[in-house]
């Protein structure tokens, strides 16, 4: 990320040095200092790896000790994965009680290594994913209703990405 003054501000005061404020990142907010060049210029290099995504708040010091307001920039992006049943399609209806149905995990992103999941009150399992990433699950509901199913993946260096929520309905 390259961070440059405003040319009015430098011709002022030259900027001198940077704050960085990352938010969202797994492990937690982050504040570090960049020294500016002498043309108020810094450069810093940024991992953006939050599981929703991460924002970056900028404030400038000029040599008199003025500090700017924060500028920000930041992403959102979706790490949820996609869920597909064709027994119990998502937000629909169908099998039964006693009836099988398979659901297939796939991810967004690369390198996932597992996906945990639970159904409704269910305790959470773990599946390994196969080599392109995804899993298929079988599950029997027990009863007709509507039905909840969570599920994440964990990436192969061990990040938890976010969760998706599928609902459906056993008929």
């Amino acid at each position: 990320m390259t961070l440059r003054p405003d040319a009015a501000l430098q011709s002022r005061s030259p900027v001198v040095s940077y704050s960085v404020h990352t938010i969202g990142g797994p492990d937690g907010d982050k504040t570090f200092d960049v020294a500016a060049a002498a043309d108020g210029t810094a450069t810093a290099e940024l991992t953006i790896d939050g599981i929703n995504g991460e924002r970056v708040d900028v404030t400038s010091k000029s040599a008199n000790g003025w500090l700017s307001d924060p500028a920000f920039w930041g992403i959102d992006y979706d790490t949820t994965p996609t869920v597909a049943s064709a027994v119990y399609p998502e937000n629909g209806s169908g099998g039964g009680a006693g009836v099988p149905g398979t659901f297939t995990f796939t991810p967004k992103v690369q390198g996932v290594a597992s996906y945990t999941y639970s159904f409704d009150t269910e305790p959470e399992v773990t599946v390994a994913a196969g080599a392109a990433g995804t899993a298929d699950i079988d599950w029997t509901p027990p009863s007709d209703g509507s039905y909840g199913l969570q599920v994440y993946a964990t990436t192969r260096s061990g990040i938890q990405l976010a969760t998706y929520y599928y609902s459906f309905t056993v008929d």
